[in-house]
């Protein structure tokens, strides 16, 4: 397809929400699709889901495309198909599903990579070597240790010390708070930290001091003293508040998705 004939199409989506254009750029770009498919191909996860997820990202991205740009449609959208097909590996490929970040999604597929890289250069393979190769934090890469481990199943029997079989799961305590509850919760923690720190860095004025004062202090100042403080009424307050609260959560449901869905709801 050449260039003026997507735009054209592009335009008819945008304008008119003309269905069979979307159609027939989605369909013009099922061999990028398909190519990045299969070189995810065989990481515990099935051909067609993969292909059905890349199409979720290139349908996002043609909503989000600006033809005026100048870049063609495959270029934009290969970002998206390739970020959908990781994302789905991510959450699929493994029982325990951890919080998807950029972090997390690069260490999915450079973690092994990079530690054997290391070990043939004689290098140190700790966690926190890989950590500065790759520019992550440390605590990202612990994590996606434990998420790589190998899987085994608590039906698994094993000896006691008198030589007896019995199942994994026998011998397993069940008071404390489960590994899977657990790294959900700090994975949760430090990703919200972080999409907050990037969120209040686009703020400025009575906004930044709301946000400071309202979202991350430990005891959030009340409407009454910054009403005071601002000598603004009380409604004044609460209006900035609103125009503070609706694009945060829009800010961490595209950030976050899943992982801030259930506390936030969709954006």
């Amino acid at each position: 397809m050449d260039a003026t004939t997507e735009c054209d199409l592009v335009r008819r989506w945008t304008a008119h929400a003309d269905t069979r254009a979307r159609d027939r750029l989605v369909a013009s770009l099922q061999p990028v699709v398909r190519r990045i498919a299969h070189r995810h191909h065989g990481e515990g996860c099935g051909l067609s889901d993969l292909v059905q997820e890349g199409n979720l990202g290139l349908l996002a991205a043609i909503d989000r495309f600006d033809h005026e740009r100048g870049v063609r449609l495959s270029t934009y959208g290969t970002w998206w198909i390739r970020a959908f097909i990781l994302r789905y590996v991510e959450h699929n490929a493994r029982i325990v599903r951890g919080t998807t970040t950029t972090d997390r999604l690069r260490l999915f597929y450079q973690l092994s990579r990079t530690k054997q890289r290391l070990e043939a250069e004689g290098r140190d393979t700790s966690a926190a070597s890989i950590a500065a190769e790759l520019g992550v934090g440390e605590h990202d890469v612990v994590a996606m240790e434990m998420l790589r481990a190998p899987t085994a199943s608590l039906d698994a029997p094993v000896r006691t010390a008198n030589g007896a079989p019995r199942a994994m799961l026998d011998g397993l305590p069940d008071e404390a708070e489960s590994p899977a509850t657990w790294l959900a919760s700090l994975e949760l923690r430090d990703c919200l930290e972080d999409a907050l720190n990037r969120f209040g860095e686009t703020l400025e004025g009575r906004s930044l001091e709301m946000f400071q004062d309202r979202v991350r202090a430990p005891r959030p100042t009340s409407l009454h003293e910054l009403s005071h403080r601002w000598g603004v009424t009380r409604p004044t307050v609460r209006r900035i508040e609103d125009r503070l609260y609706r694009p945060l959560r829009r800010f961490l449901y595209r950030e976050m998705g899943d992982a801030i869905t259930a506390a936030l709801g969709s954006a």
